[in-house]
């Protein structure tokens, strides 16, 4: 799927981005600083808030594995160094 520019890829095991998840990337686009997505599912909140402010340090946390994986992958996919995942 494509979202603010990015391609973002979802694996079965993970939470597909819905309109909750649109939602709420669209207002994080416009946080500044050091952000924190939690449950983050493919990364797509951290993502858009990555790229729209590469001066952030954004990190998204997930307890499910394969999660992280995804995101990750989309970080790179991307092109978006301001980003980190971690399971927690």
């Amino acid at each position: 799927m494509e979202f603010e520019g990015l391609a973002i890829s979802v694996s079965s095991d993970v939470y597909e981005p819905a309109e909750d998840s649109f939602l709420l990337a669209k207002h994080a686009k416009v946080l500044k600083g050091r952000i924190l997505e939690v449950g983050c599912g493919s990364g797509i909140v951290s993502l858009v808030n990555a790229k729209a402010n590469p001066t952030n340090e954004a990190l998204g946390a997930d307890i499910n594995p394969e999660a992280i994986r995804c995101a990750a992958a989309n970080a790179k996919n991307n092109k978006i160094p301001n980003i980190k995942f971690m399971e927690s």
